[in-house]
């Protein structure tokens, strides 16, 4: 093959590529025309609200400390959320207690809390149709400190029958409601004699407890959290409460 034929292949290999690079690109007008213009994501706006990072039991006091602030959208916070807007009713935390329980992750609502002191608190704590009532305790009598608002005991009774001191279930099942407390501001308690235990009580347990209270030593046996279905046998028929895992 002679200089001059490789001369005109040359020529016509580039005339070619030229030609399909213009055919598949269509030209830089053509390029510039399918541009997509992609838009920035819009912000959305929030609010820090706050929620539980722990369990809190129905008449739990509320422990700032076990709360937490997450970021919520502005405009879908509920009206009886907490927001970080509202540090006087936060400041208020630690002499509120709950009324009913608070889930970890659940978002604090004003409803769920009454303050320390409020008319009403210990009637809004109790569950309906049942009595609060209380009895001075020793420390021993309380199973040494480890009975806690919001646990479940029986109640038992020593008396002393000729000579020989005798121990008896007197309620079972109850529910622990406040222990040295009169549900007031700190700062207006006066000084208690022993514990002072506030129970939750059926009207039918009201009296015999009176009763072992002024006649007997008073006993809490504490119950595990972990019982599976239980019934309270001294209880009449028509007031049995079924409790379910050992809380109410």
């Amino acid at each position: 093959m002679n200089k001059g034929r490789l001369l005109l292949l040359g020529v016509a290999l580039a005339a070619g590529a030229g030609a399909f690079i213009m055919a598949a690109g269509g030209g830089d007008k053509d390029v510039a025309s399918v541009a997509q213009i992609v838009p920035k994501a819009q912000e959305i706006e929030t609010v820090r609200v706050l929620v539980a990072e722990q369990r809190f039991e129905r008449g739990s006091r509320i422990d700032p400390s076990a709360t937490a602030w997450i970021k919520w959208p502005a405009g879908k916070v509920p009206a009886h959320f907490v927001t970080e807007e509202d540090e006087a009713f936060y400041e208020a935390l630690p002499g509120m207690r709950t009324l009913t329980v608070l889930h970890e992750g659940e978002p604090i609502m004003r409803e769920k809390l009454v303050e320390q002191g409020d008319s009403g608190m210990m009637a809004a704590l109790l569950s309906p149709g049942m009595r609060a009532v209380s009895a001075n305790l020793s420390d021993d009598a309380t199973s040494s400190g480890f009975v806690l608002p919001g646990d479940r005991v029986d109640i038992m009774t020593t008396r002393q029958i000729d000579g020989q001191s005798q121990t008896s279930v007197l309620l079972s099942d109850v529910r622990v409601l406040a222990i040295d407390q009169t549900l007031a501001k700190e700062d207006e308690l006066a000084s208690l004699p022993g514990r002072s235990v506030t129970f939750e009580l059926t009207p039918a347990q009201v009296e015999p407890f009176i009763l072992a209270r002024e006649t007997q030593t008073l006993t809490l046996a504490l119950r595990s959290i972990f019982e599976g279905e239980t019934q309270a046998a001294d209880m009449p028929a028509d007031e049995v409460v079924v409790i379910r895992y050992g809380r109410g």
